[in-house]
This record gives structure tokens, C-alpha cells and sequence, in this order.
């Protein structure tokens, strides 16, 4: 509404000799900025705003708008690459990385720039505790990079790494045993808090989910004791369009045996892609029956 009148408040503004000002930072939180994309002199005010806005202030919506109001342009690279240091959100650098890659993925010269400002620290060519503050980007975007080879090639879990980026990386070698500690970590860490992790998680693993190697362990914790484990791969496989007819018959079976077996416990655990702690019969409702569910189904 605000914006279909901006020209007459605009105007009346001005006959005023006063200036317009508006909100962008509670319109950005808000999710109500698109409405502005329709006029061009709020669209340009929207977008100074974005190029001046403060690192502490940046947050993955509004690097999305900067991104898709300047599109694979010199402010919005500079802009992001700034971004990757950010302190004050941890979802931000993370997103920051991802549409960087996501524009600039395979641009030699965006490659270069993104090294620029990584003064890597002397000593030998991998140190597990300080990494490029840039290697999610490296990973999506530049997946034959060197600089990746040394992490690509550990056996165990590198310390210090987060687990988006290790995901990340578990896309390019396949390396099951890796995404399954991340799993683990992810499940741990909300049953800890009792919080749902932020989207960026649930979107990483259904990412890596879509990766060939990715399938073969979901199959195996579709039948792991573990009811978090296997809440999560059943979530994961139906997400992907891998949940065949005999997995539903055989969640079926099993949500059938559990509510008629009376003895037996139903152990809450956690669905990773929904965010939710939820019981085994709960998470097979869920799946079968999205539209008698609250419309909390798979997404």
C-alpha cells in the first residue's frame, strides 16, 4: 500500500520541504520490500540503502536483495566479500558465500578477488586450525580449486571447520562418513538448545541429500535404531523424490506396529529437514498425510 502511493507521498513531502524517509531496515526484516521493486524512485532508494548499509547491519535477506536488485555487479561482490569476515550474524557470511558462488561461481578474476584479501599464514600448506574464510564459497562455487585438495583428501574431520562447509564438501568427495558426523553434530546441537536450526542448515542438507553418494547413506539410516537418524533420512529420501512405494509400505508396517504394540515407547527424536522433535508414528504421519497434518509436511 505504502508504495502504490509513493509518488503522491513523495510529492506531498516535498511541498513540504520534507524528505521521505523510510524504514528500509524493519522493511528488510519484515519481508516487505518487494513491494518497492515496482516503483523505480523507491527502488532506487532501496538499493543506495542496500550499498550503504552498515556490515553489522547485514543480514541473508538483505544480501538476497542486493543480489537480486544488482545482479553479478562490482558493488554486490565487493559487498559480499566484505561480508565473510561478519561477526555479528553467523547465517550472514554463510550467505554471503553461497550467492557469491552462486553469481560468480567459475569467474577466474572473481576467483582471484576473493583470495585478495586472505593473507594465508606461514608454515605448512594445511593448518586444520585456520582456514579461508572463503571455503564454502570455494566449495560451490570452484570445486576443482587446489586450495580445496588438502581438505578433500583428510580422513578424519578437520577441526575447526564448520559443518555447512563440510557438507559442502562432502557434495564433491562423497565422503559418507564425514556427512554422518555432521548429521550427528546437527542432531545434538537441537536437542540441546530445544531450537530449530536456522533454514541455512536444513537447506545444506538438502543440498548434499541430491548428491549420488549422498543416497547410500540415507539408506542405510532409514533402518538405523536411531530415531533422529531415521527420521531425518526418511525426511531427506522424500525429499529428494527417493522414497520409493515399498519404503512408504514399510513405514506403513512400522507406524502400524508401534501404535499396536502398547508396551512399546515411542523415543522422540529429530527431523532435521523440518525442525522439529517429533516421534517416529508422528514423522510417518507427517509424510503420508501432509494435508491432515497442519500443512507440516516435507519441504
Amino acid at each position: 500500500m505504502l508504495f502504490e502511493n509513493w509518488d503522491k507521498l513523495h510529492e506531498a513531502s516535498r511541498n513540504q520541504s520534507q524528505t521521505l524517509e523510510i524504514p528500509w531496515g524493519a522493511l528488510i526484516y519484515g519481508g516487505a520490500t518487494r513491494e518497492a521493486f515496482s516503483n523505480s524512485m523507491a527502488r532506487a532508494q532501496l538499493v543506495d540503502y542496500l550499498k550503504t548499509m552498515k556490515l553489522q547491519d547485514r543480514s541473508p535477506a538483505s544480501l538476497a536483495l542486493m543480489a537480486e536488485l544488482l545482479p553479478n555487479s562490482a558493488e554486490l561482490r565487493a559487498c559480499l566479500i566484505e561480508s565473510f569476515n561478519e561477526s555479528y550474524r553467523n547465517d550472514t557470511p554463510f550467505e554471503a558465500q553461497r550467492i557469491f558462488a552462486e553469481q560468480f561461481g567459475g569467474d577466474e578474476q572473481a576467483l582471484i578477488e576473493l583470495q585478495k584479501g586472505w593473507v594465508k599464514p606461514d608454515g605448512p600448506a594445511f593448518i586444520p586450525e585456520f582456514h579461508p574464510p572463503f571455503l564454502y564459497a570455494l566449495a560451490l562455487g570452484w570445486p576443482d580449486s587446489p586450495l580445496l585438495r588438502p581438505y578433500l583428501e583428510q580422513q578424519k574431520l578437520p577441526k575447526g571447520l564448520p559443518i555447512i562447509t563440510t557438507l559442502a564438501l562432502c557434495r564433491i568427495n562423497g565422503n559418507n562418513d564425514h556427512a554422518l558426523a555432521c548429521i550427528d553434530t546437527l542432531i545434538r546441537i537441537t536437542l540441546e538448545d530445544g531450537l530449530p536450526l536456522p533454514d541455512l542448515y536444513s537447506q545444506s542438507l538438502r543440498t548434499w541429500a541430491r548428491t549420488p553418494n549422498a543416497e547410500t547413506l540415507l539408506r542405510r539410516l532409514f533402518g538405523d535404531r536411531d530415531s533422529s537418524r531415521k527420521i531425518t533420512a526418511i525426511s531427506l529420501l522424500a525429499t529428494i523424490g527417493k522414497l520409493t512405494d515399498e519404503d512408504r509400505m514399510a513405514l506403513v508396517q512400522q507406524f502400524n506396529e508401534v501404535l499396536g504394540d502398547t508396551t512399546k515407547s515411542c523415543p522422540d527424536g529429530v527431523d532435521l529437514v523440518n525442525g522439529t522433535v517429533t516421534t517416529l508414528p508422528q514423522a510417518i504421519f507427517r509424510l503420508l498425510t501432509p494435508e491432515l497434518s497442519n500443512g507440516v509436511g516435507i519441504r
